[in-house]
């Protein structure tokens, strides 16, 4: 829910911005490698869960490796698995409420 933000959350890509480049440099080479900016919508949260800690372990085991496969950073990984978490839980819930009021009407 967005309730209880502040102004200054909504600024925070003024003040933490490598973390939006990092996910952005991520969310680029999951659209070249599955073609559909729209795929990570169809993923079960199970397999962000699965490969958010993936990656942080790596992370954690090495903290300046990268993956194999896309030579990206295991910590932009997590945070782009983090964001996909996020924004898919935000709209379950949006879909809960959606469907309490509906319930309730």
């Amino acid at each position: 829910s967005t309730q209880g933000y502040s102004s200054a959350a909504s600024d925070v890509y003024k003040r933490q911005p490598q973390i939006i480049f990092d996910i952005a440099e991520v969310r680029e080479y999951g659209v070249k490698k599955y073609k559909d900016p729209e795929n990570w919508k169809r993923v079960e949260k199970a397999r962000y869960v699965n490969a958010l800690f993936r990656h942080l372990f790596a992370w954690l085991t090495s903290p300046y490796s990268s993956d194999r496969e896309s030579g990206i950073s295991h910590l932009k990984h997590a945070a782009c698995n983090m964001a996909f978490l996020c924004e898919l839980q935000a709209r379950e819930e949006k879909e809960l409420e959606r469907l309490e009021e509906e319930i309730t009407a």
